[in-house]
């Protein structure tokens, strides 16, 4: 059930990229969940990216962008017809390039609990 879920929201982002991209063929939806890698992400301009942070019910979550893309942080919301759990934050950072060149995309999560700051930086290099 969890990855229909999942699914359906990957088609969604899907269909948002082609709006987007205009006639942007054969793109890329990049889902990037847990820590960033080491390595930065290639993509093409026409491609997207989503960023799952891990953050418990509560936590700030905040992005920076270095370079030519656009971050913007959503909040999801599963219809299922089920009461929503408590517990982990809903939020996903979408990433849409619109140059070439290499990106940084830092989320900021602050703790409700411990004011601590966790600081992810994902690397991009835009073909």
């Amino acid at each position: 059930m969890f990855v229909m879920k999942n699914l359906i929201f990957t088609l969604s982002l899907v269909l948002v990229a082609s709006f987007v991209g205009g006639n942007a063929e054969g793109a890329t939806l990049f889902v990037l969940e847990g820590n960033a890698s080491r390595e930065p992400i290639r993509m093409s301009i026409e491609d997207i990216a989503t960023i799952q942070p891990s953050a418990i019910a509560g936590s700030v979550i905040t992005t920076s962008v270095e370079g030519l893309a656009q971050a913007r942080l959503y909040d999801v919301q599963k219809i299922n017809g089920e009461m929503p759990l408590l517990g982990p934050a809903n939020k996903r950072v979408l990433v849409l390039p619109v140059g070439r060149g290499k990106v940084k995309v830092h989320v900021r999560i602050k703790s409700p609990t411990s004011n601590s700051l966790q600081i992810e930086t994902y690397e991009f290099e835009v073909k």
